[in-house]
């Protein structure tokens, strides 16, 4: 017999709560609130014991005469214990309706049974279990009455044919998967599958022996096969993400960590001081292709010379010191070979020595080490963006007496790192930079509640682009039905 519950919550908590067929077993907070109501509308509230009604019998007839008794119990509970009252009139009459998806059924499936659903265009169910390898001369007319992960349901709406596969092993080969079945059943005609588990559910469509698109719900932005984007349209009216997410932006993150050098730390940076007159050095033995392994720095440093620091790096780096002239930002960019020449530039901003830096990193490049013997005795600052095999890392790294106090990716401010990582906290936030990964509720709080799951978007896309429709009622009713040979081997 199918579970009915009834609750009952009282200021987001749940009082009291119990199943129709097991009265008798309650929970909530307080979960004898209704006790004297239940009794009187004739609710077994003392033991699983469903009293008959005189000539009830206890066959599936009688067991389904129980039912309703109870479910009319619990709406006349609501009457008395709540003064509650549905007249037929009403529930009869006009009301504000929201149809519920064709694909509504499925989502008692999605995450906890496997199923692949087959739909083939203007085939026989006994074809399309035939093109499965399936034997469609075992197959009884069946009624669903539960999931048998060994068996192969299939039938007909409309023009299509349709198979549930509950083993996910009919047409499967453990080397292609259902694609060579899928191509073959596809010629001169359609095919749709819609395939779940407990780790992933996707969508396939083939026509005329081709892969046509293939897609996870859940990550539709990504799609395959040789039209990825047939179904594009069709995609974006069921709610499914169709263009990959935006990236971070990195020029807003960039902005607001340089806010929090002049509000977290006092650090005044001007953009004249960029381009003013600064101690150039151009290290030629760097020179390096824009798709070659490359390094920008912004490094600051309290109470240093600019001059000092500049030379430092130079000399650390292997280059020449007395390559360095002063020039201003534009007479730099002049002398320079190629925009990707390496270039350094040195400047003071209030008590802070400023660093500038392009150029490639050297083969045994150490750049902790070399900033733990900057900042031995004073502060350091690095604002770093390294690009490696076509991959970009940003860093914003404070440290104290040679010791790393804080750093994060100015992009995920959030996941940070060093002896005391929220030091800086605080002025993050003033400059508005995300401190705090949202927790679940708050992520599910920023989530549409009326969308419909991706998976069920997915299924109502057949409908749209497809005109595919399989209610509950049929697939819960009388189908061919033929039992999964077990695997060879």
């Amino acid at each position: 017999m199918p579970e009915d519950d009834w609750l009952y919550y009282v200021d987001g908590e749940l009082v009291t709560a119990f199943g129709l067929q097991r009265a008798h077993e309650r929970w909530g907070r307080e979960p004898d609130r209704f006790l004297m109501a239940m009794q009187q509308v004739g609710l077994p509230v003392d033991s699983s014991f469903l009293p008959q009604e005189p000539g009830e019998h206890p066959t599936s007839e009688g067991s389904n005469a129980a039912a309703s008794r109870l479910r009319r119990a619990a709406l006349a509970l609501l009457d008395q214990a709540l003064g509650l009252r549905l007249p037929r009139v009403v529930m009869a009459g006009p009301l504000l309706t929201i149809p519920l998806s064709t694909w509504h059924w499925v989502s008692a499936f999605l995450g906890e049974i496997n199923l692949a659903l087959w739909f083939v265009r203007e085939q026989t169910p006994e074809q399309l279990l035939s093109a499965l390898g399936l034997d469609p001369a075992t197959a009884r007319l069946e009624p669903l009455t539960m999931i048998d992960g060994e068996t192969v349901r299939a039938g007909r709406v409309k023009a299509w044919a349709f198979a549930l596969d509950f083993s996910l092993m009919a047409g499967w080969d453990p080397l292609w998967g259902w694609d060579q079945t899928a191509q073959a059943l596809s010629m001169g005609t359609e095919v749709a599958l819609f395939q779940t588990n407990p780790k992933v559910t996707s969508l396939s469509y083939f026509a005329d022996g081709k892969k046509v698109c293939e897609f996870e719900p859940l990550s539709s932005c990504w799609r395959s096969g040789s039209e990825p984007d047939r179904l594009v349209e069709q995609m974006r009216q069921v709610g499914l993400a169709v263009d990959p997410p935006p990236q971070p932006d990195e020029s807003a993150a960039l902005a607001a960590t340089l806010a929090l050098l002049r509000q977290g730390l006092g650090i005044p940076l001007p953009q004249p001081l960029l381009e003013s007159p600064l101690l150039t050095a151009s290290p030629s033995a760097w020179q390096w292709h824009e798709d070659e392994e490359a390094l920008l720095v912004l490094l600051l440093v309290r109470r240093a010379d600019p001059e000092h620091l500049l030379h430092h790096w130079v000399t650390w780096s292997g280059a020449d010191p007395a390559s360095a002239q002063v020039l201003t930002r534009d007479e730099a960019w002049a002398q320079l070979p190629a925009p990707s020449a390496a270039w350094l530039r040195a400047g003071q901003a209030g008590e802070w020595a400023v660093l500038l830096v392009s150029q490639q990193p050297p083969a045994d490049w150490q750049q902790w080490q070399w900033l733990q013997e900057l900042a031995a005795e004073t502060e350091l600052i690095e604002l770093s963006r390294h690009f490696t095999r076509g991959l970009c890392f940003d860093q914003l790294a404070y440290a104290v007496n040679g010791e790393l106090v804080t750093a994060f990716d100015p992009v995920h401010p959030a996941s940070r790192h060093g002896q005391d990582p929220d030091r800086l906290v605080e002025a993050m936030r003033q400059v508005g930079l995300r401190v705090t990964v949202p927790s679940e509720e708050e992520a599910e709080a920023e989530r549409d509640q009326d969308a419909p799951t991706p998976e069920l978007a997915a299924l109502e896309l057949l409908t749209r682009a497809l005109g595919i429709q399989l209610p509950a009622a049929v697939v819960e009713g009388p189908l061919l039905t033929v039992r999964v040979p077990p695997a060879q081997g």
